[in-house]
């Protein structure tokens, strides 16, 4: 048996290929594993299925109920532009949430997922501001911004994000996206949004077909927990916790029980060279 340490992960500087040769190694030896197979299950694709540990964890830290609950996983940007056609960006939106199923995706009130086969067409909101200036204008993008920017989307009905398009003096446009990361990671986010701008810039084109779905994953990942060697790894782990250091004791201003309706804030700090070489030593 072969086994894939912490150590010889670094000290080593593996490559995926290595590593997926050292496990197939391991499994050989040990000679009963069974690694289940990631296949498309098309005909049970609208089927509802369970919530993963980190989507459990969001769903349940929506409860206002819980320390610090209430507030959403939640994406929110802005990007500004002079030249965007809205009908063509509004368009190649929609044929992204057509190619990915968790765009599609509703959580019911017992906590699980369910990709819906076909929606509405999404239109954006567009909200015209081109006569406003100076003060007034700040006014109503900073409340435009905090609104999206604290949103909580109910996730028991589609969509599970809202695009809104300001329209600014001088042709300007500002595209604000609010997106619940119950339905996709930052990772995940990012291959929309290139494939959001493929359609936008090549609205003829046609994408190859996703040859598994996130449904797919987590049957899969249902699967191998099941296995002997899921299991010897979580007693393993489980054996390790009263040996493990606790957490950080990290000072608090204020204690999380005595916080309700808690609200995030950006903050910047900039270490100058002398700082930071203290800092790091």
């Amino acid at each position: 048996h072969k086994a894939l340490s912490l150590r010889h992960f670094f000290d080593n500087a593996l490559s995926l290929r290595d590593i997926a040769q050292i496990l197939d190694e391991a499994v050989e030896v040990k000679g009963a594993a069974h690694w289940p197979e990631l296949t498309h299950d098309l005909a049970q694709a609208n089927t509802e299925f369970a919530l993963n540990p980190i989507q459990q964890a969001y769903w349940y830290g929506r409860q206002p109920g819980l320390e610090l609950g209430g507030v959403s996983c939640h994406l929110y940007m802005e990007i500004d532009s002079l030249s965007v056609d809205v009908v063509d960006l509004q368009q190649a939106w929609n044929h992204v949430v057509a190619r990915h199923p968790m765009l599609r995706t509703v959580i019911t009130d017992d906590g699980l997922q369910h990709c819906l086969e076909s929606v509405d067409e999404y239109e954006f909101e567009q909200c015209d501001f081109q006569t406003l200036e100076g003060r007034v204008l700040a006014e109503v993008l900073t409340s435009q911004r905090n609104e999206l920017a604290a949103q909580v989307i109910d996730v028991a009905t589609w969509p599970l994000f809202e695009i809104r398009v300001l329209l600014l003096p001088d042709n300007k446009k500002r595209i604000l996206f609010s997106f619940d990361l119950l339905i996709a990671d930052v990772y995940s986010v990012l291959l929309i949004l290139q494939d959001w701008q493929q359609f936008y810039q090549y609205p003829n084109q046609t994408l190859p077909v996703l040859p598994v779905t996130f449904r797919d994953y987590v049957l899969a990942e249902q699967d191998l927990i099941q296995q002997d060697y899921f299991h010897a790894a979580k007693e393993y782990w489980q054996q390790r916790l009263e040996s493990l250091p606790d957490a950080p004791q990290i000072p608090l201003a204020r204690q999380p029980k005595t916080i309700f309706a808690p609200t995030f804030e950006r903050l910047i700090c900039q270490l100058d060279k002398a700082q930071w070489a203290s800092f790091r030593v």
